[in-house]
């Protein structure tokens, strides 16, 4: 579907933004705990006929719209809200707040 992300992809992007600022402050002082993450999208929930019929969620761009392929398609745009409590788990398995630094000494 061209001009949407997959929300899988969006959710990926944003824990990868979200581990590249805990190391990128790593050696900072100020601290910053990472809260609670509310994500609002305008989502097509799309399944194809045939074959397996799988549904696919993908955000809408900016200059995005639903076209016609080559295949049998139903689709259905929504708002999606998501609430996101993100916890870092170490090698134990043990959950913890993750904390984001900046600034100088601790």
């Amino acid at each position: 579907m061209p001009d949407t992300i997959p929300l899988r992809e969006a959710l990926q992007a944003l824990r990868a933004e979200i581990v590249g600022a805990v190391a990128d402050a790593a050696t900072e002082s100020v601290k910053f705990e990472l809260g609670p993450i509310e994500m609002e999208f305008q989502v097509v929930a799309q399944r194809e006929a045939g074959g397996e019929g799988k549904i696919g969620f993908h955000i809408f761009g900016a200059e995005a719209s639903l076209g016609a392929s080559g295949k049998a398609e139903m689709s259905k745009t929504q708002k999606v809200k998501l609430s996101l409590s993100p916890v870092k788990v170490d090698a134990g398995g043990q959950k913890g707040k993750i904390e984001i630094r900046r600034g100088g000494k601790k």
